[in-house]
């Protein structure tokens, strides 16, 4: 496994190392290199022309002279600990508005509700991503949440694909919509829970999970609960020529709840509709108004005191027009 830092910085990326090198990713204490394979720390120095050669010797090889009291061998330099390096780690991803919590095994992100009245196509953006169309806006960077996500052991799977269709539908059938010209691969990776918490009238946390923020247009429902899959964003050159960089700490877009490529978010819906980006809406019965803060949680499990499912809305009847 590799793990690139460049879009993180300079802190970000020495601590990313430091605790891959002290098993905070592999699991185990072993030093590795950035490639992944074991090695060393620190790189040794090399002699340079300053330094005396050892003068040959002839005959049986004699032991140094030591001062009295200075026979013991001196102790191999101590690696930084690895509590020291993981605790250095969370201060920085806190510093970058991701918190990670290893007990828990799960993160989360402070953030506000946004779009209330409109066509979602997003759960989660930053600031400068697609707010217009964003469930929620939080305040953390992109590379620091996938940073968070890989210390939970999390491994990157694929967005979603389409594959043409060898040898094609009938022309007329795809132009009448009964066929697709392709086959659609949806995406595949490790699941994950999207809970959002906010403070109700009485200052007690509220708990839903995402789903249940979200209503299905064609069913008139929340849309029914299940896990979301993290890919893990994209890396790619802004500009041609240019080096690649984490696309998402610039675009600033995270979670979609429909399918979008290129995918340069992290985490996306699995859903046999993804390709339809007109399908969702909030449900507004259920979240606080614009502007409220919130947390959302990622985590591994379901997070204890979520509220249970809710009903379907009631909708407003529409008013039949007297001729």
């Amino acid at each position: 496994m590799k793990i690139w830092v460049r879009a993180g910085g300079a802190a970000l990326g020495v601590l990313a190392f430091l605790a891959w090198n002290l098993g905070w990713f592999s699991g185990s204490g072993e030093g590795r290199s950035l490639s992944g394979k074991p090695g060393v720390l620190h790189a040794q120095e090399k002699p340079g022309k300053s330094q005396a050669k050892p003068a040959r010797t002839t005959g049986a090889p004699q032991a140094p002279k030591q001062p009295p009291g200075q026979n013991k061998p001196k102790p191999p330099a101590s690696k930084p600990s690895r509590k020291k390096a993981v605790a250095l780690l969370l201060k920085e991803l806190a510093a970058k508005g991701v918190h990670l919590d290893r007990e828990r095994h799960l993160v989360w992100v402070p953030g506000v509700t946004w779009i209330l009245n409109a066509n979602l196509e997003y759960i989660a953006t930053g600031r400068r991503g697609s707010t217009h169309e964003a469930l929620l806006v939080l305040d953390c960077k992109a590379s620091a949440l996938n940073a968070a996500l890989l210390a939970l052991g999390l491994k990157p799977g694929k967005n979603y694909s389409l594959k043409e269709k060898i040898p094609p539908p009938p022309k007329k059938l795809v132009m009448e919509g009964k066929a697709k010209p392709y086959v659609l691969i949806h995406p595949k990776g490790p699941g994950v829970i999207l809970t959002v918490e906010w403070k109700g009238k009485d200052g007690k946390p509220i708990r839903y999970r995402v789903e249940d923020l979200v209503l299905d247009l064609s069913t008139k429902k929340p849309l029914p609960r299940r896990r979301w899959i993290y890919f893990g964003g994209r890396w790619a050159p802004l500009y041609k020529g240019e080096p690649p960089v984490f696309v998402a700490d610039y675009e600033e877009n995270l979670i979609s709840v429909c399918y979008m490529d290129p995918g340069n978010h992290l985490i996306t819906i699995r859903h046999e509709h993804g390709l339809d980006d007109t399908r969702w809406w909030p449900n507004f019965y259920l979240l606080p108004p614009r502007g409220t803060p919130v947390k959302l949680y990622i985590s591994l499990e379901p997070l204890p005191g979520t509220n249970p499912p809710p009903p379907p809305p009631k909708w407003p009847k529409r008013e039949k027009k007297k001729d």
